[in-house]
């Protein structure tokens, strides 16, 4: 609380400048006060940072409204634009909120298994199956919300599945006659355009209408310039009290390069920038500067007007990551956790980039 900060301020105040170690401990304890502060200031039971563009404003006045329903919520955007933490926004505000937020990223689940971790199986439902059987994502969830990442990615034959869940709340683990009654709430997300997805039949026309509801499209930050300084804020500060380092602040000639940049990978790819100067600045450095920026900033002007492809920086952005931890298995967790993938995922880019 914040009478326990004081007091423990008061207490060790008169040995601050003897004790060099004890400052520092004290300094980040007192700065991830601050920063919860920082975080709820934004809005009321929610760690949601508030973006200021008139089209985020938009997005959060109609999620107040529809997050009090039980309606189909369908989150679209480029990868990285932030649909997770709208998803777990309208979970915080709905009457699911004291239930689970399960997350789901149906792109990163081989498709021999998906039905299994979806729906759950009986103990003996098939060969290599858990003899004690296994609660699915679903059931995981039953009460609060379950989150659909990149639902076009998911099977046609699992489609139809979930079309049964949407429309009668009812799951059928695999090897089990018995139907199981659920009680929750579906929010999908996707990178994909799902109209064209269903021309090219990938996609089931009636799922698409059962989940299209309440579509909310997040716009790429490009398109948002007035969010970029505030999330670089926010996360130079995040990042500073991770690391328990001392205060950093930013050149004005790093927030020009920030500014002008398109940002392909949207907010991942911000945050992972930030997370990469605050690793490269020195102890007894104040100001994050352009040679702490990545080598793709240190480039001329016109080579930073070019966009580049999301590959292209997905690549560059694992090299730069591999550069800063290392290639072990650890490091390898570290840099699947900082890009949001699970290890299965980074090991497959690895290859596909020969890193």
């Amino acid at each position: 609380s914040e009478k326990e900060i004081s007091a423990i301020g008061d207490i060790f105040s008169f040995s601050l400048e003897k004790n060099e170690e004890l400052n520092k401990k004290l300094f980040v304890f007192k700065e991830i006060s601050e920063f919860k502060k920082y975080v709820l200031s934004f809005h009321e039971n929610s760690s949601i940072i508030l973006l200021e563009s008139p089209q985020m404003q938009d997005i959060y006045s109609r999620i107040s409204k529809v997050s009090k329903n039980d309606t189909s919520v369908i989150i679209t955007g480029e990868s990285g634009t932030g649909k997770e933490i709208i998803a777990r926004h309208i979970h915080n505000l709905s009457t699911y909120s004291k239930g689970p937020f399960i997350i789901v990223n149906c792109g990163a689940i081989p498709e021999s298994l998906i039905e299994s971790e979806l729906f759950g199986y009986t103990k003996g439902a098939f060969t290599g199956a858990d003899p004690k059987g296994k609660i699915g994502f679903f059931e995981k969830a039953n009460n609060g919300t379950i989150f659909l990442d990149e639902i076009g990615e998911l099977p046609l034959q699992i489609q139809v599945k979930l079309l049964r869940v949407l429309q009668d709340k009812t799951i059928t683990p695999i090897g089990s006659r018995t139907e199981k009654q659920i009680n929750v709430r579906i929010i999908a997300a996707t990178n994909k355009k799902l109209e064209e997805e269903i021309e090219k039949k990938n996609f089931r026309e009636d799922l698409f209408y059962r989940l299209n509801v309440f579509p909310i499209n997040i716009p790429p930050l490009r398109e948002r310039k007035k969010d970029i300084k505030i999330l670089i804020d926010f996360f130079v500060k995040k990042y500073y009290i991770s690391f328990q380092k001392e205060r950093k602040d930013i050149s004005e000639n790093v927030y020009k390069l920030l500014m002008d940049y398109s940002w392909p990978g949207n907010i991942r790819e911000l945050r992972n920038t930030i997370e990469y100067c605050m690793n490269m600045i020195e102890e007894n450095e104040t100001r994050i500067e352009p040679k702490h920026l990545p080598p793709k900033f240190l480039k001329n002007k016109e080579d930073l007007d070019d966009k580049k492809t999301l590959k292209e920086f997905e690549k560059e952005n694992i090299i730069n990551l591999i550069k800063i931890y290392g290639d072990n298995l650890e490091a390898k967790k570290i840099i699947a956790k900082s890009l949001g993938i699970g290890i299965a995922t980074l090991y497959r880019k690895l290859k596909k980039y020969n890193l």
